[in-house]
């Protein structure tokens, strides 16, 4: 039925009209709608669409193209038909001025609580930029702070983003990890090669209010960190690691050193992170 419409010659990218006498119109096609789907969206009707001649960056009136609305929804199937369909992997949202990417919606929004990285990776293979701000000067890792995704903050990291960029506000990845007491997100921010800068040393040692001053054992590592230089092997991550720059995990597999140099390089450490103590932590 659907592919006889498109052969009666239905046109793909005929956008959706709404208000009095129709005459706003959302830009919202039928390969926007592909996205709402279960089970990763409609895929196979997107295939149909983009096959036909349908606009892969079409926007709506609020600037989000399919690739948005897959990055909030998850719908990753359908994201994928997308991508292979060379579709913009940065475009950039317009709704209340927000200035936000697909990467950024895909960790911002309600579905990015249940921590699926399955279209956060296929973006960031497909060369999403991962330092971008939105208006705010909020960057996917600080989102990912923000909203309290540990998983998508480690994804980013490995990935090669800047730790250390400031928002509008004044805040930072590593502040805001403080801040909102996720000893978790903190410790993997460190052990990355994230800096302490004067701003943050201050606000441990003065802020009494802060989560962290809960719970000493997690107070005086963080203090110790702060107070003591990076070891040589450390050092050593760090500079490799800039060096290769972003989507680093290919480059480092070239690299003539041993595996568990590789590995270590690769910030595989990051996984030794304990759940079960920080959950016990963070509920005390």
């Amino acid at each position: 039925m659907f592919q006889e419409l498109l052969d009666a010659g239905v046109p793909v990218n005929v956008s959706k009209k709404e208000g009095m006498k129709k005459k706003l119109d959302t830009g919202f096609q039928a390969l926007h709608a592909t996205a709402y789907g279960l089970g990763g969206g409609h895929d196979h009707v997107a295939t149909i669409l983009l096959d036909a001649g349908a606009d892969p960056d079409a926007a709506m009136s609020n600037g989000r193209t399919p690739l948005h609305l897959c990055a909030m929804k998850n719908s990753h199937r359908v994201a994928k038909v997308l991508l292979s369909h060379h579709c913009d992997v940065n475009p950039i949202s317009t709704e209340n001025n927000e200035h936000k990417t697909p990467l950024m919606k895909a960790i911002d929004t309600t579905d990015a609580a249940h921590n699926d990285s399955t279209i956060l990776r296929m973006l960031i293979e497909a060369g999403a930029d991962l330092n971008t701000s939105d208006r705010w000067g909020m960057t996917p890792l600080s989102t990912a702070v923000f909203t309290g995704c540990p998983g998508f903050a480690k994804i980013l990291i490995r990935a090669g983003c800047n730790l250390d960029v400031i928002s509008k506000s004044g805040m930072t990845a590593l502040r805001a990890s403080i801040s909102r007491h996720q000893p978790k997100m903190t410790q993997m921010l460190l052990q990355a090669g994230c800096k302490v800068d004067a701003v943050t040393r201050s606000l441990v040692l003065t802020d009494v209010s802060l989560g962290i001053h809960r719970c000493p054992e997690q107070l005086a590592w963080f203090l110790y960190e702060m107070d003591n230089p990076r070891t040589l092997m450390e050092l050593c991550r760090l500079r490799i690691r800039h060096v290769v720059g972003e989507c680093p995990e290919g480059k480092i597999r070239m690299l003539p050193i041993p595996g568990k140099m590789k590995d270590y390089v690769g910030l595989s450490d990051l996984d030794d992170l304990d759940d079960e103590l920080y959950e016990n932590i963070e509920t005390s």
